[in-house]
């Protein structure tokens, strides 16, 4: 895969030139009108953006606009969420898609238990972890970045069986990463488990939850990773900074996040 933006090229150094490394103009409200959004982020000093996809409609549409300008690029796959039994027998679209100009890689993808009820999270945990080992292998085969979505509703500390956390961490060791990178979308989970991450090479994402009164725990994350794996993302429509928090998020805000942070 030719590589048309690098996530060190998107590391965040200056909120008037920002690289937005996960939004979603290709989800409602934005798709199919995404161009006047688009527009208001750009005169916010939004220079580059990533879309994230989370199945295959999704991917296409995601392919679909980054083919219609420069500054706009790619990301295919099928987020956890969408993982079912019969998942792995639908992933051709995939590697099709892969191919596509504008496409960086695969995002976002990762393991994801936070709403899974007890009678059936045995059976989705299996079907998300085979799901992400499967893309992961895929992403390892094409090259390019790899966006992991993970989230849990415990942070251990320690390696814990089970816990979406160090369930990615123990399936990213099974890969070798060092010459591939991959970025922890919406940065969460336990410091000593982003350090686990951060050794295998991570680039962690910093969303507008950032900003929050609460989130001292962002913060202290923010503050432990290396200024040269720092990048920003919006994920909008959702989580919308402080300033705007309550309200749908639009690409443009992630000016807000750059100042809070910068300040």
């Amino acid at each position: 895969m030719r590589t048309l933006l690098t996530l060190a090229d998107c590391v965040f150094a200056d909120p008037t030139q920002i690289i937005d490394t996960h939004c979603h103009y290709n989800l409602a409200p934005f798709y199919p009108d995404w161009q006047p959004h688009l527009q208001k982020a750009q005169e916010h000093g939004v220079v580059k953006t990533v879309i994230a996809s989370t199945n295959e409609e999704t991917s296409r549409r995601a392919v679909e606009i980054a083919q219609t300008d420069e500054r706009l690029f790619a990301l295919v796959g099928v987020h956890p969420e969408e993982a079912t039994p019969t998942s792995l027998e639908h992933l051709d679209w995939l590697t099709e898609l892969l191919e596509k100009s504008r496409v960086l890689g695969i995002g976002e993808i990762g393991l994801d238990y936070y709403w899974l009820k007890a009678e059936e999270k045995a059976e989705q945990m299996v079907a998300q972890q085979k799901l992400l080992r499967t893309q992961l292998a895929i992403a390892q085969q094409h090259g390019g970045w790899v966006s992991l979505h993970i989230r849990d509703t415990q942070e251990p500390s320690q390696v814990t069986p089970s816990n979406a956390y160090w369930d990615t961490y123990k399936i990213m060791c099974e890969f070798d990463w060092s010459q591939q990178p991959f970025i922890l979308h919406c940065a969460s989970g336990s410091l000593e488990y982003i350090l686990a991450m951060l050794a295998l090479g991570a680039y962690v994402g910093f969303d507008g939850n950032v900003t929050y009164p609460k989130a001292d725990h962002l913060r202290e994350i923010w503050n432990l990773v290396p200024a040269d794996k720092r990048v920003l993302e919006t994920d909008a429509p959702y989580l919308a900074p402080q300033p705007s928090r309550g309200k749908q998020c639009e690409p443009w805000m992630i000016a807000q996040t750059a100042e809070f942070l910068t300040n």
